[in-house]
């Protein structure tokens, strides 16, 4: 196309529909400026989209101790995870279940969340479908929950942001050996793309969650392995640094150091902060004071005195708090200035870590083991414990329903027809991006290909795939949406519904044809000597399998297929 019709236009390659519009500026702009500084994110979880796409150059000045909860990055492997398409339910349970405990501590009291698929397209609608099922609607409006794919979130930012994966290990072949999964080929860097703005979406707490163990499942140069590698171990890369340039300056900022670490502080020598380092920060949690140690070798002209305090004027407006301690007044009272330093420390709420008994990363253990104790309570009771089991005097007759799908009671609710016939826009992918931007957003440039989803969008749900529990049905026998539900219609009705009309048969018939026009998804496998299907999570269909049995007709849940069945 490009050959036929822009033969005579220059840098027609760029016409392509990939190029971005800061690729395009850059066929008539010589000059770019890189914006290197950096402010969102906290340096943990910006250093992994640093190191992918800016060849380490971005600036983190964010805080560390500015984030409410910590630690900045979580690697949570998905021991059961099952691939299905574009799409994984046992990430997509875990994320919501991790979520869902989230919000229940006190320390996220305040937190927006975000979940973003790195796979494909039916991954997001799915967890935000199962969130849906569990946070109240109020609630998720306030936390400003998204899920999407990396393009819904270009320019857009959460405080906590979970990372689906979705790919599985391959099956073991013959042998029982599992091959490493094959290299994705990755045309004009979309994936790279798509990977530097997910993972850079989160201010303060990124959880990457995956089914890999990356060692066996991935090759040595996979940008999925990158990604788990870093997210195992996000700070060793800057600690083999930080190791091999931290030094201290002077024999003035070790006595400091150690007069402070006798008295049981946290203490950090040459504590990177951006382009700077300070000499000495002493850390508690959240709260952090810059010590500099003013001495004659690197504060002794005008010029050297005049940086420095440049340098901590645009600390300080980035929320940093200084003590200075002269060398000379040092030297001739140094008790005297430990002593007015450690009044600086009280005054702060600083105290010494060792003499309390505990290490500075105590509290974010325990609250990761809280959500994730929480999370595994929430998803034994969604999958196994949530409903009732039946009553006596309301269950089966013996045999009459499948072994393997016990009969569990649905939540009792007011009887209300949930409306899901509504389906999420499908927008195109945006796979622009612009390689020298300090902020990651512009790795996706805006684009009027890509918007992000409407809040009305983002809620909807998707139909789910149809799986076949024989050899396909023919097409007839597949109940394809229709009609969706009038406004203001959402109590189940079935015309005809009279007393004369007692044959299961006829009943039946009357449920299929009211689910067709409700646009519920139906699969009719019985004269092939399967059941009737019908497609739906356990709480959206609750109230209508409630009615139904009221009517003398049962249907069970399978979660193995995300529908109901009956044997008819």
């Amino acid at each position: 196309m490009i050959d036929t019709f822009l033969s005579d236009i220059p840098f027609k390659q760029l016409y392509d529909g990939k190029a971005s519009i800061y690729e395009l500026a850059g066929t008539a702009f010589s000059g770019r400026v890189m914006l290197r500084e950096h402010f969102r994110c906290v340096p943990e979880i910006i250093s992994f989209s640093n190191g992918l796409s800016y060849k380490g150059e971005i600036q983190p000045l964010r805080d560390p101790s500015s984030a409410a909860v910590k630690p900045a990055v979580i690697s949570y492997r998905v021991e059961t995870g099952s691939e299905r398409r574009e799409r994984n339910d046992g990430e997509g349970l875990h994320i919501a279940a991790l979520l869902v405990a989230c919000t229940e501590q006190p320390e996220y009291a305040e937190a927006t969340f975000g979940v973003i698929s790195l796979l494909g397209h039916e991954q997001a609608p799915y967890i935000e479908r199962l969130l849906l099922d569990h946070i109240p609607p109020k609630e998720y409006v306030r936390r400003r929950i998204l899920c999407g794919e990396p393009p819904h979130f270009q320019g857009d930012e959460r405080d906590i942001v979970f990372l689906s994966m979705v790919d599985t290990p391959n099956p073991p072949n013959v042998a029982g050996a599992i091959a490493p999964r094959r290299l994705r080929g990755d045309p004009g860097d979309l994936f790279k793309k798509r990977y530097n703005v997910a993972a850079s979406r989160a201010r303060d707490q990124l959880w990457v969650v995956h089914s890999l163990d990356y060692e066996r499942d991935l090759q040595p140069h996979d940008l999925r392995r990158r990604l788990l590698e870093w997210a195992t171990d996000p700070g060793a890369a800057a600690a083999r640094k930080a190791n091999a340039e931290a030094k201290v300056e002077s024999p003035f900022e070790m006595a400091v150091a150690s007069r402070l670490i006798d008295a049981g502080y946290d203490v950090r020598l040459q504590y990177p902060v951006g382009p700077y380092r300070l000499d000495i920060v002493v850390v508690d949690e959240s709260r952090r004071l810059a010590v500099e140690c003013d001495g004659e070798r690197w504060h002794s002209s005008l010029d050297d005195v005049l940086s420095d305090l440049n340098r901590q004027a645009q600390l300080e407006r980035m929320g940093w708090t200084f003590h200075r301690v002269r060398g000379s007044a040092f030297y001739r009272n140094a008790d005297g200035e430990i002593h007015a330093l450690t009044e600086s420390l009280d005054r702060m709420g600083i105290r010494p870590v060792l003499k309390m008994g505990h290490s500075h990363t105590t509290s974010a253990d325990a609250l990761l083991s809280r959500v994730r104790r929480r999370a595994a309570e929430l998803l034994k009771a969604w999958q196994t414990d949530d409903f009732e089991q039946f009553d006596k005097s309301d269950g089966p007759a013996a045999g009459g329903h499948d072994p393997e799908n016990p009969i569990e009671r649905p939540t009792e609710t007011s009887g209300d027809w949930r409306d899901d016939s509504a389906s999420p826009v499908e927008e195109p992918l945006n796979t622009n991006g612009r390689a020298d931007a300090a902020d990651p957003d512009q790795a996706e440039g805006p684009s009027q290909e890509s918007p992000g989803p409407s809040s009305a969008q983002s809620q909807a749900m998707p139909t789910p795939q149809i799986p076949h529990e024989t050899a396909p049905e023919p097409e007839s026998n597949l109940a394809e949406p229709t009609t969706t539900q009038p406004p203001g219609q959402r109590q189940m009705a079935f015309e005809g519904d009279t007393p004369e009309v007692t044959a299961e048969a006829r009943s039946l018939e009357e449920v299929i044809g009211e689910f067709r026009r409700r646009g519920i998804v139906v699969e009719d496998l019985r004269s092939k000597g399967g059941s009737l299907w019908v497609y739906g999570a356990r709480t959206t269909l609750s109230s209508e399998m409630t009615q139904l049995r009221r009517r003398g007709i049962r249907f069970n849940y399978s979660d193995k297929r995300t529908g109901w069945f009956t044997k008819g």
